[in-house]
């Protein structure tokens, strides 16, 4: 992800693929986002749509690479 991403704007940009229900961007000391977000999505399913939807991506200029949470 961007580096001056918010949540905010990382929400903004997937709720096309269905109902978010957390959205964190974690920063570093510097206050910079550390260039990765965990994003849930109420369902499996609009998870997936999620993957197919922006998955290679692009958002402010930075293309963004998404997985499955192992721990999910």
């Amino acid at each position: 992800l961007p580096y001056d991403i918010s949540w905010k704007e990382l929400r903004d940009h997937l709720q096309k693929a269905g109902t978010i229900v957390r959205c964190e961007v974690p920063k570093g000391s510097n206050g910079k986002g550390k260039g990765y977000g965990t994003v849930l999505f109420k369902t499996q399913q609009e998870a997936d749509c999620c993957l197919d939807m922006f998955n290679g991506s692009t958002l402010k200029g930075r293309e963004i690479w998404m997985r499955r949470d192992k721990f999910a």
